[in-house]
């Protein structure tokens, strides 16, 4: 296993509440308590942030809330359905099948906008590949977390292979470890810290 001071293990205990809220010069949404329920409300101003902020990431503390939730989510739902995940659709239920969005958060609030966000009547299937090449893929998965958050049946994300260490520590096709660390930290530790939490959904997540 990995050293008990590493990032890896760090990511494995650590609880977002230990992290530092964010000083007076965010004007995004918070949530505090941290445990506080992720809300509609929260999530749609989460959404109004980045279509009007796109390059103001969300404070450390509140993405590991995030990643946290999702984990707890991917989790439950492997121990109920095991390793193939199903989408059951009623009478007036559709969902939404998403490619390769790449870190492109403007195609994703462009969709969210033309076909509604998501709800348990409006279903997403984002279909691996969040990651890489774009560089604002984590503000892609902090909105796809917080709707799973507050619909978990309305949000499923499979793994693509840019779900993955190689390739996004790859400056040539990856990036996303890069992206990561340059709005988190690279000499702090925390930029590492959130990457691993992201590497501990993408071993949870269905394959594409």
């Amino acid at each position: 296993g990995a050293p008990a001071s590493s990032p890896k293990a760090r990511a494995a205990t650590l609880h977002a509440g230990e992290l530092p809220a964010p000083g007076p010069g965010y004007t995004g949404p918070r949530l505090e308590p941290v445990d506080a329920p992720i809300t509609l409300e929260w999530a749609m101003s989460l959404v109004w942030h980045f279509q009007r902020n796109p390059h103001v990431p969300l404070p450390a503390r509140y993405l590991c809330r995030l990643i946290d939730e999702a984990e707890r989510i991917l989790d439950a739902r492997e121990d109920a359905e095991g390793a193939v995940h199903k989408i059951t659709l009623q009478g007036g239920t559709s969902v939404n099948i998403v490619g390769d969005t790449h870190g492109q958060l403007q195609d994703v609030l462009w969709i969210f906008y033309k076909l509604g966000v998501p709800s348990p009547a409006n279903r997403y299937l984002f279909n691996g590949d969040v990651c890489d090449r774009g560089t604002l893929a984590c503000e892609i998965w902090a909105l796809l977390f917080s709707f799973m958050a507050v619909w978990p049946e309305s949000m499923h994300v499979q793994r693509g292979n840019h779900e993955d260490r190689l390739l996004n520590m790859d400056m040539h096709c990856g990036g996303f470890y890069d992206e990561v660390l340059s709005k988190y930290g690279r000499h702090s530790g925390t930029g590492a810290l959130v990457y691993e939490k992201f590497a501990r959904i993408f071993a949870r997540l269905p394959l594409a």
